[in-house]
């Protein structure tokens, strides 16, 4: 009896013990890497030749101390972290803001004339405008203001993002990268007053003389819908573009 009992408690199962399984165990986890997954043979050499290693250090003396990734030429860490398609597209729409100004912006009708005033005629004229607005409420003179400002600056981003864009390129990638992304973030600051500006013209405003012009367009306010039915691409065109590269940016 003493002997059938030993021989059981030695088949049984010692506590703490790990079940046994049908299941083919591995050895070590480092085995579930995808690398041993899918490329279970022999790991490739890194270096294609001798000369490939040779030309390599060769790239990395030439570099001075700059980081130079250990990689082929055609590997996503070594790729460029602008694309040319992102360049083509940031580039076109710098040029737009550049060429803004000299678009129509406005259009009116007055019996069979058109009349047409580009963005360049109405910073000319900003001193006659100024002088008619000041008869009205001081929001027409805000408005008008606030327009040749965005007017400007959006230039002026134009012009820094093709500066930032061919310029220091192929110096060192890394702060090339950061100074386009800074230039891009700082798109949102005329987007803010874009949006001031369409709030303003969005308030109803009596416009003086308004009948005495004779303009179709033109009512006895300014609205936000005579705003857009006498405005033209060069009013919008900033205002899209700016929105474009500012979401560029955010890619970076």
């Amino acid at each position: 009896m003493a002997d059938q009992e030993q021989h059981r408690t030695s088949q049984a199962p010692s506590r703490g013990a790990p079940a046994q399984t049908s299941e083919p165990e591995i050895a070590e986890d480092r085995y579930r890497y995808i690398g041993f997954e899918v490329f279970p043979k022999r790991i490739r050499e890194f270096w294609k030749s001798d000369a490939d290693r040779m030309a390599h250090l060769a790239h990395v003396r030439e570099a001075g101390g700059r980081f130079v990734p250990l990689s082929r030429s055609n590997s996503m860490v070594a790729s460029d972290p602008l694309s040319l398609s992102d360049r083509i597209v940031l580039t076109i729409g710098s040029i737009l803001l550049l060429m803004a100004p000299l678009m129509p912006w406005f259009s009116f009708t007055r019996g069979d004339e058109k009349l047409v005033y580009s963005g360049y005629v109405l910073l000319f004229k900003a001193g006659a405008i100024l002088e008619y607005f000041s008869l009205g409420p001081g929001l027409l003179t805000t408005a008008y203001m606030l327009l040749l400002a965005l007017m400007v600056l959006s230039a002026l981003f134009g012009a820094a993002t093709l500066f930032a864009l061919y310029t220091g390129r192929d110096a060192d990638p890394e702060v090339y990268q950061r100074r386009v992304h800074r230039i891009l973030n700082l798109h949102y600051l005329p987007i803010v007053g874009w949006v001031t500006f369409f709030s303003v013209a969005a308030s109803p405003t009596v416009i003086p003389f308004a009948q005495s012009l004779g303009l179709g367009q033109v009512e006895s306010t300014l609205n936000i819908a005579s705003l857009a039915t006498s405005s033209t691409v060069g009013l919008w065109v900033p205002f899209a573009v700016l929105w474009v590269n500012a979401i560029k940016g955010n890619d970076l």
